[in-house]
Parts: structure tokens; C-alpha cells; sequence
């Protein structure tokens, strides 16, 4: 009796070991397979401002954070005098390259690209804008799986 309840005992542990030695997957290749599948051209929640937070779909909510930055921008260009200078007396609206960093810090620039500007004028313009960018509402950043990361947006902004 004593052996035969050995032997069930003997093969019941064998055979319970077997299950242990399963593979555990790679961590490197859990990772890589992680990364390929996040779409890194999008975000979870876009930059806002502290009166779009409440808007919960996102298209609307995006929608809220430009009619804000344009009115925003655009009524502190306009109290400029040298954007009123007859030197930009044709120019209707500026394409502004707008970063929002993870910090929530704002970087305007002019968009180069097509620049119907001299180059001296592009600077004067981006330092105008540089100063312009401190003064602008808060913005809270972009947001991918639950980390602020940096966006970039172009913008046209009138400034008459």
C-alpha cells in the first residue's frame, strides 16, 4: 500500500513539473511589439486651454483649443504698431508654426516654407512672436497614454 501511494505520489510530481518550464517571452521583444503597434502620429487628449477641458469629444475639443489660441494670438498681434506698418499692410494672416512642449510651454515661429518674406523680416517676425508667446493663456499639453508629449500645429492667424 505504502508503495503504491509512493509511486501516484512520485508520478503526480513528475508530471506537476512539467508545467514549469514554459517560456517566458522576452522583455526586448515585448517592448518592440508594444511600440509597433501605438500609433505615434496621434494623441490621446490634444493640447487645451482650462475653458475647452470640459469638452469631452475630442474633435470638439480641438476645435475649442484653435478658435481660442487664433482669437488669442490674433487680438495680441493686431495691438502690435509694427505689424500695422505699411510693410505688412497686404499680408492678411501669418502661417505660425505653434509647438506646445510637454512642459506646456508655447513656441510660435513663422512658417518658412513659401515664405513670401525677406529673411530679415522672418526674424523680426519670429522675435515679435517669441515675445507674443509669453503672453498667451495657459495651455495645457497633447497627451499619449497618460504622458504630455510635444505637438507641433500650423496656424493662420489675420492680423487685421
Amino acid at each position: 500500500m505504502k508503495q503504491i501511494l509512493l509511486l501516484v505520489f512520485l508520478s503526480l510530481f513528475l508530471t506537476g513539473c512539467k508545467d514549469h518550464s514554459k517560456t517566458i517571452p522576452d522583455e526586448q521583444e515585448l517592448l518592440r511589439k508594444e511600440l509597433h503597434t501605438i500609433n505615434w502620429n496621434e494623441v490621446d487628449v490634444y493640447p487645451t486651454y482650462e475653458n475647452c477641458d470640459t469638452i469631452i469629444d475630442t474633435q470638439k475639443n480641438l476645435a475649442c483649443f484653435f478658435y481660442i489660441f487664433n482669437e488669442d494670438i490674433s487680438s495680441l498681434l493686431k495691438q502690435d504698431s509694427l505689424l500695422q506698418t505699411r510693410k505688412f499692410h497686404s499680408v492678411d494672416s501669418l502661417p505660425i508654426e505653434v509647438t506646445v512642449y510637454p512642459n506646456a510651454a508655447v513656441e510660435l515661429k513663422l512658417y518658412r516654407e513659401n515664405s513670401k518674406f525677406e529673411p530679415e523680416t522672418v526674424g523680426t517676425i519670429d522675435s515679435l512672436l517669441f515675445i507674443k508667446s509669453a503672453q498667451l493663456q495657459p495651455v495645457q499639453p497633447a497627451i499619449k497614454r497618460d504622458v504630455p508629449v510635444k505637438t507641433k500645429f500650423l496656424v493662420k492667424v489675420g492680423i487685421h
